[in-house]
């Protein structure tokens, strides 16, 4: 059987075993899709897995920033054992030991002189990775809200995390943003996400943060003075504004 592993860097967020009767599995940012790739960066229905026959193809969904193989930017490509799908700052890895080797699809064509313009990799992965920045204005200092972690018990790294990223990690992996420690810890427990309606807190596991005392299973909006706890930790989410 099939299945596909979404990473992030080294850490595993998440594993989807692909039933044998299912021949086509979504991939994007909205809650509909098989798999979830909960990043602002992320097309809502970003890519696609389709079987034909024995044979695996992925497909790119006319997302904004594109899906790539080996750095090579796709429409459709055919799948085997091992590949690596990068999609935004993700990578979903295929893995079936049965699949057949896929026939090349037929060479894209030029594209039309109103089409959207493909830039290389190195672009890419240069335009994914810049943080939007405000710029300030001739007059002085900007004032800019960001949401904020504070440690109210327990032990982390810091007594304070400020969520300036548009995707913030908390597990005990290397690659997390606020590292938690413990046993039954996951690589990556939890996401928050910065978007236009606020910072949304994203359960990876389901019931690993509880939100002022419930466990968390999907996703909540975080409100000013939310109490988050993880792995032991206590933590008080508050919106401040910070002068850049």
């Amino acid at each position: 059987m099939a299945k596909l592993i979404l990473k992030f860097g080294p850490a595993v967020v998440k594993e989807f075993p692909v039933p044998p009767t299912q021949t086509s599995v979504a991939l994007g940012r909205k809650s509909d899709n098989d798999l979830v790739i909960d990043n602002p960066v992320v097309s809502g229905h970003h890519a696609r897995i389709i079987k034909q026959g024995d044979t695996f193809f992925v497909e790119d969904l006319n997302s904004t920033n594109g899906t790539f193989i080996g750095g090579r930017k796709i429409l459709k490509s055919g799948l085997t054992h091992g590949d690596e799908i990068t999609i935004a700052s993700h990578s979903v890895i295929f893995l079936d030991d049965g699949v057949k080797p896929a026939a090349p699809p037929p060479e894209a064509k030029p594209p039309a002189i109103d089409q959207t313009m493909v830039i290389d990799p190195a672009q890419r992965d240069a335009l994914l990775k810049k943080q939007p920045t405000v710029t300030p204005a001739p007059a002085g200092k900007v004032t800019e809200k960001v949401g904020t972690f504070v440690v109210t018990s327990g032990t982390a790294e810091r007594s304070e995390f400020e969520l300036t990223g548009l995707v913030t990690y908390a597990g005990k992996s290397d690659n997390a943003h606020v590292k938690l420690k413990g046993l039954f810890v996951p690589e990556m427990g939890a996401a928050i996400n910065k978007r236009q309606e606020g910072y949304v807190l994203v359960a990876l596991k389901d019931g690993f943060p509880e939100v002022n005392g419930q466990k968390l299973t999907g996703q909540v909006v975080l409100q000013d003075g939310d109490e988050v706890k993880m792995a032991g930790v206590t933590f008080r989410f508050y919106v401040k504004e910070i002068s850049r």
